[in-house]
């Protein structure tokens, strides 16, 4: 006859075949453990792809932009007494515009069915940055500053092509009145300020654009030595036609200009809507915070950059606060342009 098990030896037993319930209680511990672990890498390296994949954007955009004003600024006319336009906004938190004449043909406007006449030689190209409207999630549309580029069919005739200006002779783009370059660069932005060249969104995530000037004795200043005795019409703001030869300077030195440097400030689209849905006006918060350079020898990344690196509060309420998410993605680029006669 078998003899009964004592309560001892059933736990001895269970011991032996299998798991106590302390054992499982801490293996299921060590396995959330693990899995907490897990996550917590998991989301770690997404975040740092996602902010990286941030700046790729924002450096691809700026490298897109930057390229195309390169390809414009290499085919510009700018020799035998011809010049570029230049102007600044007053504000040290403005921006920079240029327009130039270009041996590249302009784009026809597409409401025409015959865009090109015979006496069309080239385009007049312009760089700038508009406040446009635009939608940025929920219910939210805000003026975004975007970069733009305009141009305008450009002849070399001494009278108008036809009663609507589909083309522009020299005297359309420097004489009197209002329907000139000067007015495309200088008034504020909208809905009249297309008058000679036609402005497209190039980069609705570059909200600031600063030229600063290499000239001939390697010095770096904010504004260009100016054409001596050139006119431009300044019935809607002063524009500056830049000097590239010591012999149209105006400079008492004959300073002249070498070469451009062009930055320009980058947010993607994404943190860009995200901060608009908090500020709705955060085009003149940023402009107060990340100002253009004034003194020669500064370049625009580098005193941006360091503009950016004061703005470490967190605390909303202090002037070198910025909204941290723009902190962390705004990015600055520049380069450098050779001037070609």
């Amino acid at each position: 006859m078998r003899k009964p098990l004592l309560r001892q030896d059933i736990a001895r037993t269970a011991v032996a075949n299998g798991f106590t319930l302390f054992e499982l209680l801490m293996s299921m511990s060590v396995v959330v453990l693990l899995l907490v672990c897990v996550v917590e890498l998991l989301n770690g390296t997404t975040a740092t792809i996602t902010a990286s994949n941030k700046k790729l954007d924002t450096a691809s955009l700026a490298r897109i932009a930057l390229d195309r004003f390169g390809n414009d600024f290499s085919g510009a006319v700018l020799s035998g007494g011809a010049t570029a336009l230049y102007y600044s906004e007053t504000s040290t938190s403005g921006n920079s515009a240029i327009a130039f004449a270009t041996s590249s043909r302009a784009r026809g406007p597409t409401t025409q069915t015959n865009p090109w006449t015979t006496d069309t030689r080239a385009a007049f190209i312009g760089y700038r940055v508009r406040p446009v409207t635009q939608y940025v999630g929920g219910t939210t549309n805000a003026s975004v500053p975007c970069l733009n580029r305009g141009d305008g069919r450009f002849t070399l005739s001494t009278s108008d092509i036809s009663a609507n200006k589909a083309s522009f002779n020299l005297w359309d783009v420097f004489g009197t009145g209002n329907a000139r370059i000067p007015n495309d660069l200088t008034v504020a932005p909208s809905s009249n300020d297309q008058r000679v060249l036609d402005w497209q969104i190039i980069a609705n995530s570059i909200f600031r654009l600063h030229i600063s000037f290499i000239l001939d004795d390697g010095s770096i200043v904010q504004t260009p030595p100016s054409y001596r005795n050139f006119f431009v019409n300044t019935s809607t703001g002063t524009c500056v036609a830049i000097a590239f030869s010591s012999f149209n300077s105006a400079d008492a030195n004959s300073r002249y200009v070498k070469a451009l440097i062009v930055g320009v400030a980058v947010l993607d689209e994404k943190t860009r809507n995200l901060v608009y849905n908090i500020d709705n006006t955060f085009w003149t918060t940023i402009g107060g915070k990340i100002l253009r350079p004034t003194a020669n020898g500064e370049t625009p990344a580098e005193y941006w950059n360091q503009k950016l690196a004061t703005l470490t509060s967190n605390n909303q309420g202090d002037s070198n606060y910025l909204f941290p998410p723009v902190r962390q993605n705004i990015g600055f680029y520049q380069r450098l342009y050779s001037v070609h006669l």
